[in-house]
Parts: C-alpha cells; sequence; structure tokens
C-alpha cells in the first residue's frame, strides 16, 4: 500500500507536466516489436527503477506532445517508460494494457481511444493491483486512481458564447446557421466540448446548428 501512494504521488505530478510539457530531444530508443522502451538512468539508493506503462491512442498533433512530456518527466524521476501506440484502435489498446499487466509495471498510463471501451482493461489492472491513470480523457463507466484533462465543458461553452457575439455583430441579433465538426464522439472529451457549445446556443432559436462528426 505504501509504495503504491508513493507511485500515486509521484505521478499525480508527472502527468501534471506532461499536460504542460514541451517537447524536446529524447533518448534514442530501442524498439521491440511495436513497444518503444525507454531506459532510465538508475537512482542512487533505489534497489529497482520503477515502470510505467504509457499507452497513447495515436502519435501525432498533441498526443506526441503528451506523450514526450511524460517521458521526459519521467526520466528526470529515474522512471522506466514502455510506450506503445494503439493507432486510433480500442480493443488495440486494451491489448497493449494486458502486455503491460504482463509485464508487471507499477501503473499505467493511458490516453484512452474509446472512453467507455477503456474499462475493461481498467479493470484487469486493478485485478493485478496496478494504478491506472488518464491524461486528456477521461474513462466512462469506471473509476481510475486520477484523471488529468483540462475542463471541456467549459472550453465548449466558451466557444458557444464567442459564436452568439459573432453571430450578432454579424447580422445584429444571434441567428444564421453554424456548422459544428465534431470529435470523436467515443471520447468523453468531444462529448463535453459539444455539450458546452450546444446548451449555450440552443437558448437561441434562430441559431440553427448542422452536426458533422470528423473523429478528430
Amino acid at each position: 500500500m505504501k509504495k503504491i501512494s508513493v507511485i500515486a504521488f509521484c505521478v499525480l505530478a508527472l502527468l501534471a507536466a506532461a499536460c504542460v510539457s514541451t517537447p524536446s530531444v529524447s533518448p534514442t530508443p530501442q524498439v521491440i516489436e511495436r513497444t518503444v522502451v525507454v531506459t532510465a538512468p538508475s537512482v542512487s539508493g533505489e534497489k529497482r527503477v520503477v515502470t510505467i506503462g504509457y499507452g497513447a491512442p495515436e502519435l501525432y498533433g498533441g498526443q506526441l506532445t503528451i506523450q514526450q512530456g511524460l517521458v521526459d518527466h519521467a526520466k528526470e524521476l529515474g522512471w522506466a517508460v514502455i510506450t506503445t501506440n494503439a493507432n486510433g484502435d480500442a480493443q488495440k489498446q486494451n491489448d497493449q494494457v494486458d502486455y503491460f499487466i504482463s509485464l508487471g509495471v507499477d501503473a499505467i498510463v493511458v490516453v484512452p481511444v474509446d472512453s467507455s471501451a477503456i474499462c475493461a482493461a481498467v479493470k484487469k489492472a486493478k485485478d493485478a493491483k496496478i494504478p491506472f491513470y488518464t491524461i486528456d480523457r477521461a474513462p466512462i463507466g469506471c473509476e481510475v486512481n486520477m484523471t488529468v484533462l483540462a475542463d471541456n465543458y467549459l472550453a465548449g461553452k466558451q466557444a458557444g458564447e464567442a459564436m452568439v457575439k459573432l453571430l450578432t455583430q454579424r447580422y445584429g441579433e444571434p441567428k444564421g446557421t453554424v456548422l459544428e465538426l465534431q470529435g470523436d464522439l467515443a471520447t468523453n472529451v468531444a462529448q463535453l466540448r459539444g455539450g458546452g457549445f450546444n446548451d449555450v446556443l440552443r437558448k437561441y432559436p434562430n441559431i440553427k446548428i448542422i452536426q458533422k462528426p470528423t473523429n478528430w
């Protein structure tokens, strides 16, 4: 229990840093099948290196930044990180979590491809007594040890308020047709952003909204 508490405290700092980190030059990774292993330097006084399993949903745009931030800060702590890339496949991501569990990692950190589908992996990790954390997206239908993410409902709400303001400036009143390009509706992030946006615009009956899912 003491070990898990210490890891949870350290991962809190690590996840917070990863969300705001700027990418920097990383060590040359060793590629084993589709898994990248970044070996951290040894820490004086420790009997072994803490190992974190990190599951990315894909590796482009902001997701690449999040992963690099986590790897960089884990290295500063003297931890090892095993990273995987699901390439947008929820089942593949769950299989990758199975791989982390088989390795006996100290903690698992994931950006879920699918907020509901990840719950099967969360349960397996809990059964194995491995702490489970998510970044950027929260699970739906299960609980993890911690989620670090922005207030996506507020972001959508602010976007809606800005849209009302712009339409009023253009037409003298809040009216017009708005095209809402949605993200991946399997993630809570897209649901929250869309929810905040639409909660604002539905107050104005003269604004018509056309919604098109784009899967990011």
